[in-house]
Formats: structure tokens, C-alpha cells, sequence
């Protein structure tokens, strides 16, 4: 008897759920399903999201989702802490 066949496939989580969708109507894939759900979890359970994309929004060179190094970082690069700086500081007036 041959082993089964494994499928590897690199995808984001709402397209993994949006082929779950699709393809578990069709069959009584629920064990399958189950597995993926689990994969996608572990996948996503150490990952944060950028804290100057919560709260401004998308910008160049922002990975938007991160897994961090540090148990208190919540920029996912120097730019990203930089510019969200520059957005909440008070400006400076000129005298």
C-alpha cells in the first residue's frame, strides 16, 4: 500500500477559509477541515499585528502582521515606530 499523498500549500488565512468554504459542501471533509483549522491557528498564535497599522492604517514597508522578538515590541520595524511617533507627538511651536 503507498503512502498517502500530502499536499503542502502556502496561503493566507482567508483564502485557506474561503477554500474550506468551497470544498467542504462537496464531500464529508471534516476531519480535513478540522486539520486545517488547526494549522492555520498554530500558524497565527505568536503572530501580532503592527500597532501603527491598527491605528493609521496601511503604509509602504509595513509587514502589517509580525512575529516579535521581544515580548513587548508592537511595531514591526523602526519605520513603522518612527512614523507612528511622528503621527502622536504634539508639534512644536515656533517662537
Amino acid at each position: 500500500m503507498s503512502e498517502p499523498l500530502k499536499v503542502m500549500i502556502e496561503t493566507s488565512e482567508a483564502e485557506a477559509r474561503m477554500l474550506l468554504d468551497v470544498v467542504s459542501p462537496l464531500s464529508d471533509l471534516s476531519a480535513i477541515q478540522y486539520k486545517i483549522e488547526a494549522a492555520i491557528e498554530k500558524q497565527w498564535a505568536g503572530m501580532r499585528y503592527c500597532q501603527r497599522y491598527l491605528e493609521h492604517g496601511p503604509k509602504t514597508g509595513c509587514e502589517v502582521s509580525f512575529i516579535p522578538n521581544r515580548i513587548d515590541k508592537i511595531f514591526c520595524c523602526k519605520s513603522c515606530a518612527k512614523a507612528s511617533f511622528e503621527k502622536t507627538r504634539p508639534k512644536r511651536k515656533r517662537q
